[in-house]
């Protein structure tokens, strides 16, 4: 970081910006009580989700193991998505490993979360695709998000059964005791096959057993 010594007061031309607070110029900046961070993604720790691919899926979770989901016919389910700075995406995807009865469809969106973590207003539905045949299933779109937390939400009309994966961690944290450590990574609600519902439904569940939903990234903003 480089240094510059002003007449009475240091100037830190870097992860500080040099615009006085509240008039403050003399001063020097122990603690920010003069000058104001800049706008870094995080000034004081890295999260290596800043640095990912273009062009590759994006899943923020990682995973310990293979889990896979069985779909419930008829229940709407969020997979937490964190988003660690502001991105653009061009492909929202889930992996069937075991095909549903022919014609049977799943429909892809996102969601917000509120401040306390809870699945609020619908970002968008980007429309069905086929569970019917086994392997990638995708929709293009483009969608920029900012950084924060989302949920990839699957509905189906059939009961498929869906690649995902045991996160090493969530902000949902585990119910004690779970000698397993599987964290929630996840809500699920009763609702009925169709266009996704704005906003989430009330009082969903928080469950350890919802699909991975993955997002391509297009760029870096």
């Amino acid at each position: 970081m480089a240094l510059s010594v002003i007449k009475q007061g240091l100037s830190i031309l870097g992860d500080v910006d040099d615009t006085p607070v509240d008039g403050a110029t003399k001063k020097g900046i122990s603690s920010n009580w003069a000058y104001d961070h800049k706008a870094l993604l995080d000034a004081h720790t890295k999260n290596m989700l800043e640095q990912s691919l273009v062009g590759k899926y994006y899943n923020s979770l990682g995973g310990r193991a293979a889990s896979n989901v069985t779909l419930v016919a008829d229940r709407l389910c969020g997979y937490l998505i964190v988003v660690a700075r502001t991105m653009t995406f061009d492909q929202i995807l889930i992996g069937v490993q075991t095909a549903g009865d022919a014609g049977t469809a799943a429909r892809l969106g996102i969601y917000n979360l509120d401040s306390a973590l809870a699945p609020s207003t619908l970002v968008k539905d980007y429309g069905t695709v086929s569970v019917a045949t086994t392997g990638a299933k995708t929709i293009a779109y483009e969608q920029q998000l900012t950084k924060g937390y989302y949920l990839g939400a699957v509905i189906s009309d059939g009961a498929p059964i869906l690649y995902g994966y045991y996160p090493d961690y969530t902000p949902f944290q585990a119910t004690a005791p779970d000698y397993a450590i599987n964290f929630f990574r996840g809500y699920y609600v009763a609702q009925a096959y169709g266009a996704l519902p704005d906003p989430f439904p009330a009082s969903p569940t928080l469950g350890e057993v919802t699909p991975s939903v993955w997002l391509r990234i297009k760029s870096l903003d």
